[in-house]
């Protein structure tokens, strides 16, 4: 029987486990980013309780319009239902086409520019108000806009 060389078998488990990482960590993270937003989606219509409860941002649909319009009031009022429906409908349908794995990388950018949207109307209007909530959101889609992924030093495009 020939000697192992633990050198080698070293390498071939780094790979083993980086090829690992490279299949199941896009899917976790789709999974992840997914259940954000149906949550989100499903908070909005009282799923997760009544307005006021614990761990429930709007509870109904008037409270997160009502939130709609104060995030972006630079916007007239009268802007603000439609927002909320325009919001909505694409955390939806981003949701399910991220678990679905559907049209993967169009729903991976417009999920990045739709959490930008977010992250810009909030920047201005709520200062303190859900800061720890949108803080990881905000730097991952600068991160991604200036085409740098998350722990990355070198960037991905060749950009500095």
């Amino acid at each position: 029987m020939p000697a192992r060389n633990s050198s080698t078998e070293g390498r071939a488990n780094v790979l083993a486990s980086q090829e690992f990482c490279a299949r199941v960590a896009p899917s976790l993270l789709r999974w992840a980013l997914a259940v954000t937003f149906l949550s989100a989606v499903a908070d909005r219509f009282g799923i997760w309780g009544p307005p006021g409860t614990s761990s429930v941002s709007w509870g109904d649909w008037s409270h997160f319009v009502a939130y709609t319009a104060k995030v972006n009031s630079f916007l007239p009022a009268v802007l603000a239902p439609t927002l909320a429906v325009t919001a909505t409908a694409a955390e939806l349908v981003l949701g399910v086409a991220l678990i679905l794995g559907v049209y993967t990388r169009p729903a991976a950018w417009a999920s990045t520019i739709l959490l930008a949207l977010f992250c810009r109307s909030n920047d201005p209007v709520v200062r303190y108000q859900g800061a720890a909530q949108l803080f990881g959101f905000c730097r991952l889609s600068r991160r991604i806009r200036a085409g740098r992924l998350a722990g990355d030093s070198k960037p991905v495009s060749g950009r500095p």
